[in-house]
C-alpha cells in the first residue's frame, strides 16, 4: 500500500483446517470473505469457532456475490444478517464491507491501514518470526555420492523476517512446528528502517527502539559487527539451552559387581557365538504343516530338512488315520504327500504369508456394507455407555467368577475425596522416569516471562536468524503455499512432563467423547495428536488434596481438566481439541492450559452397589453388593453411603452367600440403594506426538 506507507503481506489459503488455524495464530488482519446467497456451511463455523478460541485479532468480514439478482435488492437486510452472525463469534465488529467495485475494495484497504491490529496476550508470551525468505546451507563434509547420508544431511537454516511478539535471546532454542527445536547458531542484525507499526503495535503499545540491540552489557552473549553495518550476536554456550527434551529411564537402579577381564573375554565369545546362532536362524527355514492351511498347524508343525530349534510333536502311537505318529525324521519321505505340504517360516517359526493366502485373507474381510454396520454398531454402543454414565455414573457390577477383593485389588478406599491424603510419589509408572518437575511451576513461570524484558533482541527488529543442525529434510519439508513461522521458546519449554488444561466441550459436537480418545490439539504454538485424560475441575480451595476425579466421558456444559504429556508451557496459551474427518473438521471443545503439574493425582472411582434385604432402625441387612464372606470382610474398613444420604459401615458377615449387616448414621428406605466408592489412580499414555 505505497499511498499509506505500509506493507502487507497477503496470504489465499486453501480449504484445508489446520492450515487455516496456523495462519490465523500469526495473522494481524483476518479478512472473512462471506457469501450473499449461501449460508455459511459446517467446515466455516469450525474454522470460526477454532479462531475464536485461540483468540482472534482484526477481523474485517466481507460479502461477495452482492451483485447477483437475489441478492443485489435485499442487500441491506443481508449484510445486517451476517452482521448478526459474525458478531456471535467475534464480538466488536461495527461493519460488512463490499467488494462489488474499485472504490469498495479501496475502502477495505484504507480501513485495514488505518487500523492497529488487536492485540493477543497469548502471542506477546513467546517471540516469533514470520519468514519472508529462508535458506538452506549444508555442511561441506557430508558426502554427495552416498544415498544413505544424503537422507542425513544437515545444514545451517537461514530465516530473514521481522521479530513478533517478545524479545529474543540467542540463547534460547527456536521451535519449528512439524520438526521440533532447534539452537541458534547465530543472529543478524539488518539495518532498515524501523518497521512499520502494524508489527509494532501488534507486538505492544510500547514505542519499537530505533537500536534494535545492547550489545555490551549482556555477559551471556558475543556480539559483532561487520562490514554493512549489520550486527551479529552468538549464543553463550554456557548459557544456552540443551535440546534434551525428556529423561531416558535407568531401570539399573541395584549396584553392578566388578567383572575383570576374564570374565569380560568369556562374555564375549558367548555373544559372538550366539550371533553366529542367529544368523543361522534368520535363513529361510521350511515347516510341514497338514494341506487344510497354516491356520491348522495346531494338528502337527514338523521341522523341515534344515532343522531347527522348535518343539516336536508326539501324538502317541497310532490308533487311526487321524491320529499318527509325527517324528522329527530329517527327510520328510515317510509323510504322505496328499496330507502335509511344505511352508516357509520366520526366525520365530512362524508361518510366513503368502500372496495366495494374503488375497484369502482380504477375501475374509467385511465388505463396505458389513463395514458400515459394524461401525453403527460400535457407535450405538459408545453412546449407550455415555448414556449409562450420565445416568449411574462410576457404578460398576461385582463379577460372580472372580472374587472381588481380588478383581478391584488396585482400589482404595478414601474416607474423604476432598481431604483424604494421597501420596503423588507412590506406584510411578516408568513413564515418570523420563518428565521433569518444575520445582515452583508460578515462579518459574514469572521468571522466565520476566526474563524476555532483558532479552537481547527487541521486538520489531529485522534479522537473519540462523540455525545449526536442521536436517535438509525440514527444508524440503517447508511449503511456499503457506506462511513458515518459527517460534522462540522460553527456558525449559522443550522440556516434557505433565500438561493440565482446561477444556470445555463444543455445544454443537454431539458425539460422545471418551477419555483416551485420539485427539488433534493446538496449544499455543504447538500441534499434538494426544490422548487426553478427563477430570473433574476444582479450584485450589475446593481440592486441598490435589486429587481429582477421572470422568469416562467428557459431557456438555461443564468444564474440565485434560491431562497428557507434553512439552511444558509457560503463559496463558489457548489450546483446543479437534477430531480430524475425511470430510470436514471436528471442533471438539476449546480451552487453555492450566498447570503443569505431575504431583496432580486423577482417581477413578468405581461404585459398588447393594439393595436392603432387611431394615431394622439403623442397622440394614444389605445383599448384592459381595457373594462371598471373604470379601466382605475385606472391604470392611471402606465407609458404605447411600443415594438418600445416609452413612455407615459394615458390622459383619451373614452367612455364605454374600449378605451382610451394616449400620448406618439413620434408618434408610427400603428404595435405597447403599454404594461403596473405591479409587485407584489413573496416568496418561506415552503417545504424544508432535505435529
Amino acid at each position: 500500500a505505497p499511498d499509506y506507507k505500509q506493507t502487507f503481506k497477503v496470504i489465499q489459503l486453501q480449504r484445508n483446517f489446520l492450515d487455516i488455524i496456523e495462519a490465523a495464530k500469526v495473522s494481524d488482519y483476518l479478512i472473512f470473505v462471506l457469501s450473499a446467497v449461501q449460508e455459511v456451511d459446517e467446515f466455516g463455523k469450525s474454522v470460526l469457532s477454532a479462531i475464536q478460541a485461540i483468540g482472534a485479532p482484526s477481523v474485517f468480514p466481507v460479502v461477495q456475490h452482492d451483485t447477483d439478482p437475489s441478492a443485489s435488492k435485499q442487500l441491506p437486510k443481508i449484510k445486517k444478517s451476517l452482521m448478526g452472525f459474525i458478531s456471535y463469534y467475534f464480538a466488536g465488529i461495527n461493519q460488512v464491507y463490499t467488494c462489488s467495485s474499485h472504490d469498495s475494495t479501496l475502502q477495505i484497504v484504507r480501513s485495514i491501514a488505518n487500523t492497529v491490529p488487536q492485540p493477543i496476550s497469548w502471542r506477546q508470551s513467546n517471540p516469533y518470526l514470520v519468514a519472508d525468505s529462508f535458506d538452506f546451507m549444508p555442511y561441506s563434509d557430508t558426502p554427495n555420492n552416498n544415498p544413505t547420508a544424503l537422507n542425513q544431511i544437515q545444514g545451517d537454516l537461514k530465516i530473514t523476517g521481522h521479530l513478533r511478539g517478545a524479545n529474543l535471546s540467542p540463547n534460547r532454542l527456536i521451535h519449528i512446528p512439524g520438526h521440533g527445536e532447534f539452537q541458534i547458531k547465530y543472529i543478524e542484525n539488518h539495518s532498515s528502517p524501523s518497521p512499520s507499526p502494524a508489527i509494532a503495535s501488534a507486538s505492544a503499545s510500547a514505542q519499537v527502539p530505533t537500536s534494535s540491540f545492547s550489545s555490551s552489557t549482556d555477559p551471556n552473549i558475543s556480539t559483532q559487527y561487520t562490514n554493512s553495518e549489520n550486527v551479529i550476536i552468538q549464543p553463550n554456550p554456557q548459557e544456552q539451552d540443551s535440546l534434551i527434551s525428556f529423561n531416558t529411564p535407568d531401570t539399573t537402579f541395584n549396584e553392578q559387581p566388578d567383572i575383570d577381564d576374564s570374565e569380560m573375554q568369556v562374555w564375549k565369545e558367548k555373544m559372538a557365538e550366539m550371533e553366529k546362532k542367529e544368523q543361522e536362524i534368520l535363513q529361510k527355514k521350511t515347516k510341514l504343516v497338514p494341506k487344510a492351511g497354516p491356520s491348522s498347524h495346531g494338528k502337527g508343525l514338523i521341522n523341515g530338512s534344515n532343522g531347527s530349534n522348535g518343539p516336536e510333536y508326539d501324538f502317541g502311537p497310532s490308533t487311526s488315520s487321524a491320529n499318527p505318529r509325527i517324528n522329527t525324521a530329517n527327510d520328510g519321505s515317510e509323510y504322505d504327500s496328499e496330507e502335509y505340504e511344505e511352508i516357509e517360516v520366520d526366525e520365530f517359526g512362524n508361518p510366513i504369508e503368502s500372496e495366495n493366502s494374503k488375497s484369502a485373507v482380504d477375501h475374509e474381510l467385511p465388505d463396505t456394507e458389513e463395514s458400515k454396520k459394524q461401525l453403527d454398531e460400535y457407535l450405538k454402543l459408545r453412546a449407550k455407555q455415555n448414556a449409562d454414565d450420565q445416568e449411574f455414573p462410576d457404578e460398576v457390577d461385582t463379577p460372580l467368577d472372580t472374587p472381588a477383593h481380588i478383581r478391584f485389588a488396585r482400589y482404595r478406599g478414601l474416607q474423604s475425596f476432598r481431604t483424604s491424603p494421597w501420596d503423588p510419589y507412590e506406584n510411578l509408572p516408568v513413564d515418570y522416569s523420563r518428565i521433569f518437575q518444575l520445582e515452583n511451576y508460578k515462579k518459574m513461570k514469572r521468571s522466565s516471562l520476566k526474563s524476555l524484558n532483558s532479552s537481547t533482541i527487541k521486538y520489531g527488529s529485522k534479522i537473519t536468524l540462523v540455525l545449526k543442525s536442521v536436517p535438509k529434510s525440514t527444508f524440503d519439508s517447508i511449503s511456499t503455499d503457506k506462511p513458515f513461522c518459527v517460534f522462540g521458546l522460553l527456558p525449559h519449554e522443550n522440556k516434557y512432563s505433565v500438561l493440565n488444561f482446561l477444556i470445555k466441550r463444543n455445544p454443537e459436537y454431539e458425539m460422545p467423547v471418551k477419555s483416551k480418545d485420539e485427539m488433534i490439539m493446538m496449544c499455543g504454538f504447538r500441534k499434538m495428536l494426544v490422548h487426553p485424560v478427563y477430570s473433574q475441575f476444582n479450584s485450589g480451595k475446593e481440592n486441598p488434596n490435589n486429587v481429582s476425579k477421572f470422568e469416562r466421558f467428557l459431557q456438555q456444559g461443564d468444564f474440565y481438566i485434560g491431562t497428557v504429556y507434553a512439552p511444558i508451557c509457560f503463559g496463558s496459551s489457548p489450546s483446543f481439541v479437534s477430531m480430524q474427518n475425511e470430510v470436514i473438521p471436528t471442533l471438539v471443545g476449546t480451552g487453555s492450559v492450566y498447570s503443569v503439574d505431575p504431583t496432580k493425582v486423577i482417581a477413578k472411582r468405581i461404585v459398588l452397589t447393594g439393595v436392603p434385604f432387611k431394615i431394622n432402625k439403623k442397622a440394614a441387612t444389605i445383599r448384592f453388593m459381595f457373594y462371598n464372606p471373604v470379601d466382605i470382610n475385606y472391604f470392611k474398613p471402606v465407609q458404605l453411603h447411600t443415594k438418600y444420604g445416609r452413612h455407615g459401615h459394615i458390622s459383619e458377615s451373614l452367612g455364605t452367600h454374600g449378605y451382610m449387616k451394616c449400620v448406618f448414621n439413620g434408618q434408610i428406605k427400603a428404595m435405597d440403594t447403599v454404594c461403596m466408592s473405591l479409587y485407584k489412580r489413573v496416568f496418561p499414555k506415552w503417545n504424544t506426538k508432535l505435529l
